[in-house]
């Protein structure tokens, strides 16, 4: 009960997203679960991966039933937002702006150092 006043949510509810994803038909990895509350709500958060040779309507297609499952399987959710990336390139380390994008970073070295942010 404890946690709750600090808006923690139980320590096995980030695996049990987790295997729930790990168990859609096309997930190959789950690289961030995330868990909140928002007052009264349970929310997910939670990004995947897939085959990368697949459409985007077919990573449309799991990522429906990977939100399905989520949702019929964790009753405690309220909602849950999935992202679907391909095999190898999930998670938030490769949505930073530049990470893993040499030349795209390299393309905006003029630009950040005329405006000033030579660090981002």
């Amino acid at each position: 009960m404890f946690s709750r006043f600090l808006d923690g949510v139980e320590l096995e509810v980030p695996d049990e997203a987790r295997n729930v994803a790990l168990v859609t038909n096309g997930v190959r990895d789950v690289a961030e679960v995330g868990i909140r509350w928002l007052g009264r709500k349970m929310l997910a958060g939670v990004n995947f991966a897939i085959d990368l040779d697949l459409s985007v309507a077919a990573g449309h297609d799991i990522a429906e039933d990977a939100h399905h499952q989520l949702l019929h399987n964790l009753k405690y959710l309220s909602n849950a937002t999935v992202h679907v990336d391909p095999v190898g390139l999930a998670g938030e380390e490769y949505h930073r702006h530049g990470t893993g994008n040499t030349e795209h970073q390299e393309s905006h070295v003029d630009e950040r150092e005329e405006h000033g942010h030579s660090n981002d």
